[in-house]
């Protein structure tokens, strides 16, 4: 029987996986916070300012985990907590633009690298990258589902 193998496109999405990770692992060292918080970091520069109770959401922690959370990133300096404009009882964790900047930066080299390397590919080229990477995002929301939804085979 031939051996099987698995598709290339398949292997170098592996590969990506895994470099995704180590990026990840090695910038939140870089910044002086763990994965989670670098993940709420990521969350407030995409959204801007969030409550507690919008960030434990996002990051599908429990309301007393994302006060730890909150705590690493205003002890490093990363946001700040100001009170909410129409919910005085409430505070939004607001990022630190300065913060960003410094990500950015330390990105840089790998940002600068992909940009130099798609220099060579045509429009058409994108719309097929464009394709596969939007069918790649979809495959891997189906995988998120169900993961999330599927009752735990893990034995007790």
């Amino acid at each position: 029987m031939a051996e099987q193998r698995t598709p290339t496109h398949l292997d170098s999405l592996r590969r990506i996986g895994a470099l995704s990770q180590r990026i990840h692992a090695a910038l939140a060292v870089a910044v002086e916070l763990n994965g989670t918080s670098l993940d709420a970091m990521e969350w407030l520069g995409r959204e801007g300012p969030l409550t507690a109770r919008e960030l434990a959401a996002r990051l599908n922690i429990t309301p007393g985990a994302v006060t730890g959370v909150i705590d690493r990133l205003v002890a490093t300096g990363h946001a700040s907590r100001v009170p909410h404009a129409g919910d005085g009882r409430s505070i939004q964790v607001v990022p630190n633009p300065d913060s960003f900047r410094s990500v950015a930066g330390l990105l840089g080299p790998m940002i600068a690298e992909l940009q130099r390397r798609g220099q060579d590919y045509t429009p058409d080229d994108y719309e097929v990258i464009e394709r596969f990477l939007a069918d790649v995002e979809a495959a891997y929301l189906i995988g998120v589902e169900s993961l999330t939804t599927a009752p735990s085979t893990t034995p007790v």
